[in-house]
């Protein structure tokens, strides 16, 4: 246990002097790379916190000690322009994507304005005809059942189901008829 304890306060001595050393010349170094003082100041702490957190041994003013910071600076700032980088391409795309649906969603505007004319039109005319004509049409044409199977579910002739229908969709024909000349 007490090699432990003198571990670590000789571990933290060390570290503060290697910190105490470095952490300037580090930062002036992270600076120049990324061009921006407080992610160099983020990316130093990152690099000091995994040295300490890993209990990385670096004797202060050694060659290596020296070497494996810069190489770890130099790796944390290429990280951080990679994912800069990449958060930049995207942010490009959602821009381009806004862009193109800006586009589209005006366009859709219109259709769905057109649409939802249509929509009201058409309802509109089937309003005018009597309940069980609607209920014929809805079935047969909304739902697309069979004459037969709408003359037998309502209990009139399949003849009476085809007259209705026509009438229908002539009148709603008729009503759509400034909608369609328009696209003409």
């Amino acid at each position: 246990m007490d090699d432990i304890v003198c571990f670590d306060v000789e571990f933290n001595r060390s570290f503060t002097r290697l910190y105490r050393m470095y952490a300037r010349r580090l930062v002036r170094y992270l600076r120049r790379i990324v061009n921006d003082n407080d992610v160099a100041e983020e990316l130093l702490q990152d690099v000091f916190l995994r040295v300490y957190e890993k209990k990385i041994e670096l004797a202060p003013g050694t060659l290596h000690a020296n070497n494996y910071l810069y190489a770890m600076a130099r790796n944390a700032a290429i990280d951080f322009l990679r994912r800069r980088d990449l958060e930049q391409d995207k942010l490009r795309e959602l821009v381009m994507e806004d862009i193109q649906l800006g586009r589209t969603f005006y366009e859709s505007i219109e259709d769905s304005f057109m649409r939802g004319e249509v929509i009201s039109t058409m309802s509109d005319v089937l309003a005018s005809f009597p309940k069980k004509d609607r209920e014929i049409y809805v079935k047969k044409v909304l739902e697309g059942k069979r004459r037969s199977s709408v003359a037998q579910d309502i209990g009139l002739s399949p003849y009476r189901v085809k007259k209705t229908e026509e009438a229908i969709t002539r009148a709603i024909r008729r009503a759509l008829r400034t909608f369609f000349n328009e696209c003409e």
